[in-house]
């Protein structure tokens, strides 16, 4: 048992405890007398801590063996929906469409309206990344639950296998037939990452929600293929009409990846926080919305970190979107790879087969400090 990691878990788990506790503090000493809003605080804060302390337990007492699978869910940190890439990844307690199933999955509760979301991307050459998402609100009223689907893809196709007429002679040897023993294309195969998020959020309260995902994975790399399952939960708290926290915990038992070779992968629980605040300027007719994340990880990536301690790493995410009456986004943000920046155009509501949409089409400039410059584009649909 590793019980260093363990220290470190609950070490982290123990500052996002006193977090919520400082956050408690801060509503009782600028909202004097204001006791109901003081003890719904406390109640919802203390689950929250809860939650994470649960996860951080679960890291803390795995095998040393299990933490040491570092980068198995990698390609489930690119993120998606350009909206969010574009503020630089801070999108816990802001994301309030389709894509908040990968966000936070308790923001599907602000959704009034069925939406589709799509993404394609290029990274590298030949390296595709795509994503889809539907989400459907059920039910009358604030307290109604919201279902949503989300399905990501990374994978390079066309890959060719080659082999040798003759394993055991040289490469370029003549052969008994007078050919050179000389490679050529066997076959092609397929590198391909997927994962399918089944979401459910529910306003518990007019300021209170919390969601869920139950996440499949699936892995290829030619014959070999890996399954696994895992869970995420998320919660959101709305401190005031325009202010609002965020609580996601991903894989938060930890997700288990098993290989048809035998192998088993696991991928660690992920904690994010998130704080968002939104600033009208009736002036313009337009707002302009402020976010920040901490992304806090067990898999020891201390030199792409912000922050680690052991194992425990952390690492920031800020964004700020200037929306113009509804229709019009601009968007910039910062993360660990670098800036990013975005624009959005949201169309007013038209009659599409005799449905009433609402169309839209976002783009998203990652430059990465690994990868370059990578360009992102969606569109969305609520109808």
């Amino acid at each position: 048992m590793n019980y260093i990691i363990f220290s470190h878990s609950v070490y982290i788990g123990l500052k996002v405890h006193f977090y919520g506790c400082y956050v408690v503090w801060l509503e009782t000493a600028f909202c004097k007398g204001v006791t109901s809003q003081v003890r719904f605080m406390e109640r919802y804060t203390c689950f929250a801590c809860r939650v994470s302390l649960i996860s951080v337990l679960v890291t803390g007492f795995l095998p040393t063996d299990v933490t040491a699978t570092k980068f198995a869910g990698e390609f489930l940190s690119i993120g998606v929906g350009p909206r969010a890439l574009s503020m630089g990844g801070a999108s816990v307690a802001v994301s309030n469409d389709a894509t908040a199933g990968y966000w936070n999955p308790a923001g599907l509760s602000a959704l009034s309206r069925q939406m589709v979301t799509v993404m394609h991307s290029e990274q590298l050459s030949g390296l595709a990344y795509d994503y889809f998402a539907y989400a459907r609100p059920m039910g009358d009223g604030d307290r109604g639950s919201t279902f949503g689907l989300s399905i990501i893809r990374l994978g390079v196709d066309d890959i060719p296998i080659t082999r040798l007429p003759d394993p055991t002679q040289a490469i370029d040897a003549v052969l008994s037939n007078g050919r050179r023993n000389r490679p050529f294309v066997d076959r092609f195969v397929s590198d391909a990452e997927y994962a399918m998020l089944l979401s459910v959020a529910r306003q518990t309260s007019s300021r209170f929600a919390i969601g869920a995902n139950l996440k499949l994975i699936r892995k290829s790399v030619g014959v070999a293929s890996a399954f696994g399952a895992g869970i995420d939960v998320g919660m959101l708290l709305r401190l005031r009409p325009s202010l609002g926290i965020g609580l996601q915990v991903m894989n938060l038992t930890s997700t288990v990846l098993t290989w048809s070779t035998g192998r088993k992968e696991y991928i660690t629980p992920v904690i994010k926080t998130g704080i968002g605040y939104e600033h009208a300027i009736p002036r313009f007719r337009g707002s302009i919305l402020f976010a920040a994340d901490v992304d806090i990880l067990f898999e020891g990536r201390q030199k792409t970190a912000s922050f680690s301690l052991g194992r425990a790493n952390a690492s920031g995410h800020v964004g700020m979107e200037y929306k113009l009456q509804k229709m019009v986004t601009l968007r910039g943000g910062l993360d660990a790879s670098g800036l990013t920046a975005g624009a959005g155009i949201r169309s007013p509501m038209v009659t599409l087969f005799g449905q009433s949409v609402i169309p839209s089409l976002d783009y998203a400039f990652v430059n990465d400090s690994a990868f370059g410059a990578v360009h992102r584009i969606g569109a969305s649909l609520e109808f």
